[in-house]
């Protein structure tokens, strides 16, 4: 709600309106369209796919690993009853990929990266080039895969958000790279980026300035005892969703000193002028402004708002709902068993993800829940940004994740870094859920017993 006296953008209408109704006490009272600086990377990449091992393959490796003495490759031939012309292509194949090793004396051995792949059951195929874009936002040390639809500049000329850092900080580039080969390799499998493919190699090709209009709006509870108690909200005009890492980082700048609200969305109306507004009190009134009762006529007119509301809520059967408080040791195995029990749709949040708590046990579930049909939805991240986390996801452990396939061969298990969660639930089907202090994909309650407590409805 903006002051009678002045009418809000047009391209802010939306998110007001969203804010306004999603909880009736909120009220924008001032806001304000920016510009999130960010540069479009074109980022190039090769990767060689992983694939199933053939038998032959598999017997060249065992024979380098366990012969002793060292064969050569007539040798081999001859163990296997096979002629040496045909076992040649895939052993020139195996030297050539690294993973085999041979003599002066035409002996051959493993390598250690043929041991890696023998070991799993899977060999890596020729190399494969890739270019594509990805958004980085220098102040939030941020990657993200463009929309569909972004182009690189916003169409109409835009302020960029105050004090946001416009080029990547020199000191960060190393850090930079690693996070960039990260996501491409573990993060965004799931986007066909790296699905099924080993990342080798990755460079920036090139860069432009891009950016995204956001609407920085400044809200105001009227419902709190506190005359102060203002908040920013920034939502992506494009897409309408909430930016919290820029709420974050806007909030922090304002506490250092370095902005105020006022920089950002200009000179701040009278909270009694806003209240006065919003009980349709007559503008321009003699007698001056009463605060507390205008408060209280204000929270008067919502209470009768929920009332209507429980009025209608109540002519709607409500269906049972069944609780279960669990603790400790209860609480995975009725984790395992929800998961067990899906037929559509699993959503995990976790702050942190350990390989203790993501082990064969739990991989197998998901394994036969994607063998179902089910897709599997996972957010990880404590810290503010990615590059931040002190307990970082294992690599290893979202590969194995993100290699879970359902029947058709379509990816069946997601995993987004979230960020800036504490949350630790699991919702099945939109009708069970577990919520709680375990934290459920890196602790499995076995060891260390500390006093969780989770709820199942």
């Amino acid at each position: 709600m903006f002051s009678a006296r002045s009418r809000p953008a047009a391209e802010l209408q939306a998110p007001i309106e969203k804010i306004e109704q999603a909880e009736l006490g909120l009220r924008v009272i001032a806001g304000h369209i920016y510009a999130i600086p960010r540069l479009r990377l074109n980022i190039g990449c090769e990767f060689r796919v992983e694939r199933r091992i053939k038998l032959i393959e598999e017997f060249l490796l065992r024979i380098g690993l366990e012969m002793q003495p060292t064969p050569t490759l007539a040798g081999a031939a001859e163990l296997l009853g096979l002629d040496e012309l045909f076992v040649r292509t895939t052993y020139d194949e195996l030297l050539k990929n690294g993973l085999l090793e041979e003599q002066t004396d035409g002996t051959f051995t493993i390598t250690p990266d043929g041991l890696a792949m023998y070991q799993k059951r899977v060999v890596l195929g020729p190399l494969e080039e890739e270019v594509f874009a990805l958004d980085f936002t220098p102040e939030l040390m941020e990657i993200r895969i463009p929309p569909a639809n972004a182009s690189r500049s916003t169409g109409v000329p835009r302020e960029f958000l105050p004090g946001f850092l416009t080029e990547m900080p020199t000191r960060e580039r190393v850090a930079i790279l690693e996070q960039l080969k990260t996501f491409v390799q573990v993060e965004h499998e799931t986007q066909h980026i790296s699905r099924g493919r080993s990342l080798v190699k990755l460079e920036v090709l090139g860069r432009a300035d891009c950016s995204d209009a956001c609407a920085l709006l400044l809200v105001y509870d009227t419902l709190t005892e506190s005359r102060e108690n203002l908040s920013l909200r920034v939502i992506e005009i494009r897409t309408g969703n909430r930016l919290m890492a820029v709420e974050e980082a806007l909030a922090g700048k304002i506490k250092q000193g370095k902005l105020t609200i006022e920089k950002l969305v200009g000179p701040l109306q009278d909270m009694d002028m806003v209240l006065a507004e919003l009980v349709g009190a007559a503008d321009g009134a003699d007698d001056p402004v009463n605060w507390q009762m205008l408060r209280q006529q204000y929270q008067a007119q919502t209470r009768d708002h929920f009332r209507q509301d429980d009025a209608s809520a109540k002519a709607v059967p409500t269906p049972v709902t069944e609780l279960e408080f669990l603790i400790d040791h209860q609480i995975r195995p009725r984790f395992l068993k929800m998961i067990g029990e899906a037929r559509q749709k699993i959503v995990i949040i976790s702050p942190w993800i350990s390989e203790a708590a993501v082990d064969k046990e739990l991989l197998e579930l998901l394994q036969k829940a994607a063998d179902r049909g089910v897709i599997t939805l996972i957010g990880w991240g404590f810290a503010q940004t990615q590059s931040s986390e002190t307990k970082p996801a294992p690599a290893s452990v979202l590969q194995r994740l993100n290699n879970i396939y359902g029947p058709q061969g379509q990816p069946a298990v997601m995993t987004w870094w979230l960020g800036n969660q504490h949350r630790k639930n699991i919702l099945i089907d939109d009708r069970a859920l577990l919520t709680g202090s375990h934290n459920l994909l890196s602790y499995r309650g076995d060891y260390q017993v500390r006093g969780e407590e989770a709820t199942y409805l």
